[in-house]
């Protein structure tokens, strides 16, 4: 278990979650985007479709 009382790993595991964070996002931003454009796109094609 982590001594969270000391400062050093206080600040250790707090950078290590940023980072965690940060690459989570990196990786799903891009994925979540082109997810919502080719909603759009397919939405659309649907729509003319009609």
């Amino acid at each position: 278990m982590l001594d969270l009382t000391n400062p050093t790993v206080l600040k250790s595991f707090i950078f290590l979650n940023v980072e965690a964070i940060a690459l989570i996002l990196m990786i799903s931003l891009p994925i979540f985007l082109t997810s919502a454009l080719i909603f759009k796109n397919v939405c659309s094609l649907f729509k003319h479709k009609k």
